[in-house]
């Protein structure tokens, strides 16, 4: 009511991707990497936002701004709440309660994420360290969900059935742009592995887990939902790797762990520039100024009167290339809006 209906839905779009940085630093700390392993992570975790070889997926800003902002928004929040478990086992402070917040929100954005986030701390079960804050804030965290998730379940029978089947590629399971940082990360998950064992066990699963479910039938939805939580985790492990090398130069003095680390901001740092930032930044600026200064807004403007002078009923439409000229792929979804 304060800011108006167009400027909340902004907000709300873009809460997702400036969130998530903050998500991942909690989530290396919970870990239990060091500041500077966290902050590299922190930085490399921020290019993840611009990749540009998925655009539907969720998380990254072309995703999100295509219309799967709710699933960005659950993607940190899915970070924030295992930061909390991790933090909790690590620490053997049980935080049931803010764990069981952070998973009803969870759920309450995106159900995929959520059951991710899920499948990635059972393990960690069978850890009494981690056992209470996690099996308490499933109880507490759905309750609270299902304020909403149960009526909805109650109208099951209504939901639109779409079975998004897609031809797999090597391409979309490992994107090119992710091959530069691959030794990065690699070594992050020797180190990790070593020093850090069981706190940094779902990180070690959510890439696995993802390519796991990219796998397997297409039969409920659409596998490579998941594999943005695997692009993260490497992206994030390649940075904590700068910042371990960064850390051992700053500690020892030594030139080698110096040009490890003068190589690997380098690296980086590049994936800001090596990638098509002018693309991904008019995709952003067209969703936020809306159909109205789309291309073709007159045509499209008159589909909506010509729509709305009809009987009640359902509207069909099928997707072609020339629905993203009035100004997003999504734009005869919100015919009711009009």
């Amino acid at each position: 009511p304060l800011a108006g209906f167009e400027v909340a839905v902004k907000l709300m779009v873009a809460l997702g991707p400036l969130t998530l940085p903050v998500a991942v630093f909690a989530v290396l700390r919970g870990a239990g990497f060091s500041r500077w392993q966290s902050v590299g992570g922190t930085v490399a975790g921020a290019a993840f936002l611009f990749m540009t070889s998925f655009d539907i997926l969720g998380g990254n800003l072309l995703s999100t701004y295509i219309g799967e902002f709710a699933y960005s928004i659950s993607f940190s929040l899915a970070l924030f709440y295992l930061a909390v478990v991790l933090r909790a086992g690590r620490t053997r402070r049980a935080a049931p309660l803010a764990a069981a917040a952070l998973l009803a929100l969870t759920a309450l954005s995106h159900v995929l994420t959520t059951a991710f986030v899920v499948a990635i701390t059972l393990p960690l079960l069978v850890d009494e360290r981690y056992s209470r804050t996690i099996f308490m804030s499933w109880v507490v965290g759905f309750l609270l969900a299902g304020v909403w998730a149960f009526p909805f379940l109650a109208r099951f029978e209504f939901m639109a059935g779409s079975i998004w089947v897609h031809a797999r590629s090597v391409n979309e399971l490992l994107p090119l742009e992710l091959l530069p940082i691959l030794p990065f990360a690699a070594f992050t998950f020797w180190w990790a592995r070593r020093n850090l064992r069981g706190t940094v066990f779902p990180l070690f699963l959510a890439p696995a887990l993802a390519i796991g479910v990219y796998l397997l039938p297409q039969e409920f939805f659409h596998g490579a939902r998941l594999l943005p939580f695997g692009f993260l985790v490497i992206h994030m492990f390649a940075g904590v790797a700068v910042g371990t090398a960064v850390q051992q130069a700053v500690a020892s003095k030594a030139r080698q762990p110096l040009v490890l680390a003068t190589v690997g901001v380098w690296v980086i740092g590049a994936l800001f520039f090596v990638r098509d930032l002018d693309h991904v930044h008019q995709r952003v600026r067209a969703a936020n100024a809306g159909v109205e200064q789309a291309d073709h807004w007159d045509r499209y403007d008159e589909i909506v009167q010509a729509v709305a002078a009809l009987p009640p009923g359902r509207v069909f439409w099928e997707e072609s290339q020339g629905t993203i000229d009035h100004g997003t792929g999504m734009a005869f979804n919100v015919l009711p809006y009009w």
